[in-house]
């Protein structure tokens, strides 16, 4: 669901100034563990908000994963997503019948976990990636 909703994240001029302070390498590490934080927020919810008695879907087949870097030095994008395919089907992680749920069919209704796990979540994310972002800021700033 990699097209789906995404939040950019402008302002915070105070922690922007602090990230590009700590060098490239350093402030890549620290954006990423706060991104990351802030995605298992909404992770979790979408876990939560999954439809019960369906098996692999609450329990193994949603995840994180960051995407590829694109955009600059300063620029991260994690995926929150379901496994789904026959790759999966190996490790038992295979939860092809989310859509279904989410979007529903021609016989079944749709029973969305994963927009309003993110709808519902986003303001807690965010918050969440500000002070991880914030603490990683201090943790790795050079002492002055």
């Amino acid at each position: 669901m990699a097209d789906g909703p995404a939040v950019r994240v402008t302002g915070l001029k105070e922690l922007d100034k602090e990230l590009r302070g700590l060098g490239e390498k350093v402030a890549r590490k620290a954006l990423r563990s706060a991104v990351n934080a802030g995605a298992q927020v909404i992770k979790k919810e979408a876990q939560r908000l999954a439809p019960e008695g369906t098996g692999r879907l609450k329990r193994k087949a949603i995840y994180v994963k960051r995407a590829k870097d694109k955009g600059g030095k300063f620029r991260v994008s994690y995926i929150i997503g379901v496994r789904a395919g026959r790759r999966e089907g190996v490790k038992n992680r295979n939860a092809f019948y989310w859509f279904f749920h989410e979007f529903g069919t021609k016989y079944i209704a749709a029973r969305p976990f994963l927009v309003p796990a993110f709808e519902r979540k986003k303001n807690v994310a965010f918050e969440r990636i500000k002070d991880k972002l914030r603490s990683n800021i201090r943790k790795f700033a050079p002492l002055k």
